[in-house]
């Protein structure tokens, strides 16, 4: 019920010019970056090894429900603009919808590497 809220206050048609995409372009990459880099070099520092550690970045890079609700009470409150709200909305959905292509295609690097280590 909730992600059916949020989404019916984003209106994509606010991103409407190439200065709303480029934020949009650098809340993503930041975004991404910044959590997958900083969850690898964490499950790196205690010893996962880099596949584990890849798995683990590709489920904590997943935005979801939180982030959905303080955007709502920003939006609300009057402190996000409508389009700054649809821009992190739309933002939340992507890193969300990457989950599952990241854990595939870790899963398929792990296999491969452990089937190389067989032979």
């Amino acid at each position: 019920m909730f992600f059916a809220y949020a989404g019916l206050h984003a209106s994509v048609g606010t991103i409407d010019d190439a200065a709303s995409w480029m934020w949009f372009g650098v809340f993503l990459a930041g975004g991404f970056i910044g959590k997958f880099g900083g969850s690898y070099l964490g499950a790196r520092a205690t010893g996962l090894v880099p596949h584990d550690a890849m798995l683990v970045s590709s489920l904590m890079n997943t935005r979801g429900l939180m982030e959905l609700i303080v955007l709502s009470i920003g939006l609300q409150m009057q402190i996000l603009p409508p389009k700054v709200y649809t821009i992190l909305v739309v933002f939340a959905l992507v890193t969300t919808a990457l989950t599952a292509p990241l854990i595939r295609f870790t899963l398929r690097v792990q296999s491969r590497a452990m089937s190389q280590q067989a032979i």
